[in-house]
């Protein structure tokens, strides 16, 4: 058991450094990109290193002389290199293979070493490789001095980088003393180097410098600069505000630095500002603004995330150059082609009313394809009209489209449309004439149809002797008053027959509505005035029962129309997107059939001749597709008359009474 027991301890032990060590090995893996990595350098110094190690001899100093030379065709860097060697052995001479490894490096000539004299010390054989070995003999005690030289052929680009490899002198065992002298073909500020590592360099008229004395290790230096040619030229342009230019050169360094994997920093603002301001000194100057389209146009190249930004301000500068040559049709194609872009973009981007603005725009440049912005405009347009039906702008998704949708799909969304959302009727009934005053809240997608329609039954009715009808309108809103003009409670009977059937022809739901205000007459409507009392009466049965059976039609066929096409098999996205923009309509229709009923009611309003017993404010609310027995019954007797009769009766009864009973006495 103890054994077993010591087992699982040593597996559980063993899985746990196993864990702890992934765990070490993924953060060493996601904190190495952290770290900020100097520029590779372009030429890097090699040294004098001992085959089989030094024995009893020391790198007493180690002496490093680079100079920069530049010319037209590029830079090189030339290296001289000083090995003060010491053999400490007093008692033994020592024999030293020294060797290059300059395998991989570019070389503009062979490396030569020398002694102090400057005698040449030819190489004695080479490694494997191919690198020189050279031979040489240290007397007892003895100290010789070395020198090697060769030059770096640097990249023809505008940045120099160079370095030191000095840890590579290691195989010598240590260091007393080093110094490094990186020399300039003349005078650069600190603004001409990005990178100089280490930071302890002693600037000198026209080099860098690093001493050590007696150092424990030594540190690889490295340069990263302008290549003195681009520093005076940079220098030049910014001290001549030569914009233009200057922003040629800020892209070509951006260039170079990428395509030499360089950590530059992005000249974007720069290049743009300076454009930006060479056209400002000069507006005309199409050269510089040609150059800002161009950088705007690489930049969305660059940035998906901002793409569309950069396309219209690309756009725009393009705009102002064919403004400036109007007959160039290479400009206009590149300016149609940017704003179809952007188009494109703003319509994946969920924003069609962009899209359409940019498709609009890319029309308007001469000689652009309409064919292929026509059809692209249709179909953003279908597009943007089913997201605005999905919001429940339907009437703006409508308005949107205007011809642009087939008309076998325009009759499938408004041909079962309610005309209106709501209408409130009031019917006044006076000793002269009955008015009903029709107050209709339009349904917008079909409002113009509506008012047509309208105003055609308005005409008809004005047609029929004794009626009349005005129509008046408002944005969202119809009123509409028809008035009958009667003698008797009979004539009223007739005319409003006659008034139902100018309606008759072509009835449909509006025309029903219409004349549903009509269908009932008063039964009763008078005034009885005698000597002693005033007796109104009115009794009507009010309301239709045809506006629920127009309703029950009209609103079934939404339904019907509905699951017809849900069930239609569409063959394109174009139907498909149709399809579902009647869908979103047909949906919306419905729900304004629905509420129709209960936003509509008819009032009742009876008025009797004006005097001082009439009575006021007669009304009934009626509603929507409802009947209601109407009754009024009311007698005012006349007082003022009744009183002063009745007095004047009972004093002369009792006159009479006195006389009488006074003529008894007497008689008696």
């Amino acid at each position: 058991m103890v054994i077993q027991h010591m087992k699982r301890s040593l597996y559980l032990a063993i899985i746990l450094l196993a864990c702890l060590g992934l765990v070490n090995s993924a953060l060493v893996v996601h904190a190495a990109p952290a770290q900020q990595a100097a520029p590779p350098p372009s030429a890097t110094t090699v040294s004098l290193l001992p085959v089989n190690g030094p024995g009893f001899v020391r790198l007493v100093a180690y002496v490093l002389r680079t100079e920069l030379a530049c010319e037209d065709g590029g830079c090189a860097v030339r290296v001289r290199q000083s090995y003060r060697l010491h053999n400490r052995d007093r008692a033994q001479e020592a024999h030293l293979r020294l060797t290059l490894p300059v395998s991989g490096q570019a070389l503009a000539q062979a490396p030569a070493l020398t002694d102090a004299r400057g005698t040449a010390i030819v190489p004695a054989s080479q490694t494997d490789s191919g690198d020189p070995i050279w031979e040489l003999t240290l007397g007892r005690n003895e100290q010789r001095e070395l020198v090697l030289s060769y030059t770096h052929a640097l990249d023809a680009l505008p940045f120099v980088r160079w370095a030191a490899d000095l840890p590579a002198l290691a195989p010598w065992g240590g260091v007393d003393g080093a110094r490094i002298e990186f020399g300039l073909p003349h005078y650069l500020p600190e603004n001409a180097f990005m990178h100089v590592e280490p930071s302890n360099y002693l600037p000198e008229a026209a080099s860098l410098m690093w001493e050590y004395e007696q150092p424990p290790d030594l540190p690889p230096i490295q340069v990263w600069m302008y290549a003195p040619a681009t520093w005076d030229r940079l220098s030049t342009l910014q001290a001549t505000n030569a914009h233009h230019e200057l922003a040629g050169l800020y892209a070509e360094l951006a260039q170079a630095a990428g395509q030499e994997g360089l950590p530059w920093p992005d000249p974007f603002d720069q290049i743009v500002a300076e454009l930006q301001a060479a056209i400002q000194a000069d507006p005309n100057q199409t050269a510089a603004r040609m150059d800002l389209a161009k950088a705007y146009r690489q930049r969305a190249d660059q940035q998906p995330d901002l793409r569309l930004n950069y396309l219209i301000l690309s756009a725009q500068e393009l705009a102002h150059l064919l403004e400036l040559e109007p007959n160039n049709a290479e400009l206009a194609e590149q300016l149609s082609q940017s704003y179809y872009e952007a188009a494109t973009l703003a319509s994946q981007a969920h924003d069609p009313a962009g899209a359409l603005l940019y498709l609009k725009k890319a029309s308007e440049v001469p000689g652009t394809q309409m064919d292929e912005i026509a059809r692209t405009k249709e179909d953003l347009t279908l597009r943007w009209a089913v997201e605005l039906a999905d919001q429940g702008q339907v009437q703006e998704a409508l308005e949107l489209l205007a011809d642009m949708v087939p008309p076998q799909v325009t009759d499938t969304i408004v041909r079962y449309a309610p005309p209106f959302t709501a209408i409130h009727t009031e019917v006044t009934l006076t000793p002269t004439d009955r008015m009903a005053r029709y107050d209709l809240t339009l349904y917008a997608p079909v409002a113009e149809r509506t008012l047509a329609r309208l105003q055609a039954l308005a005409d008809q009715l004005a047609a029929t002797d004794g009626v009349s009808a005005s129509l008046q309108l408002a944005e969202e809103h119809a009123t509409l008053e028809v008035r009958v003009l009667y003698a008797t409670v009979a004539h009223l009977q007739q005319q409003a027959a006659a008034l139902r059937q100018a309606l008759a022809p072509n009835a449909d739901f509006l025309s029903t509505n219409l004349a549903a205000a009509w269908e009932a007459t008063p039964d009763l409507y008078a005034l009885e005035q005698e000597l002693w009392y005033d007796r109104y009466s009115y009794q009507e049965q009010a309301g239709a029962n045809s506006l629920q059976a127009a309703w029950d039609d009209q609103s079934q066929y939404i339904g019907w129309r509905t699951v017809e096409l849900r069930t239609t098999e569409t063959a394109s996205e174009r139907e498909q997107l149709e399809q579902r923009l009647a869908l979103l309509a047909l949906q919306e229709q419905r729900a304004v059939w629905e509420q129709l009923p209960t936003g509509s009611y008819t009032v009742y309003q009876v008025e009797y001749v004006d005097g001082p017993f009439a009575p006021q404010d007669l009304r009934w609310l009626v509603p929507w597709g409802h009947t209601r027995n109407l009754q009024f019954a009311h007698t005012v007797y006349h007082w003022n008359i009744i009183l002063p009769v009745t007095g004047g009766a009972v004093l002369l009864v009792l006159v009479l009474l006195f006389l009488l009973a006074h003529r008894r006495r007497r008689a008696n």
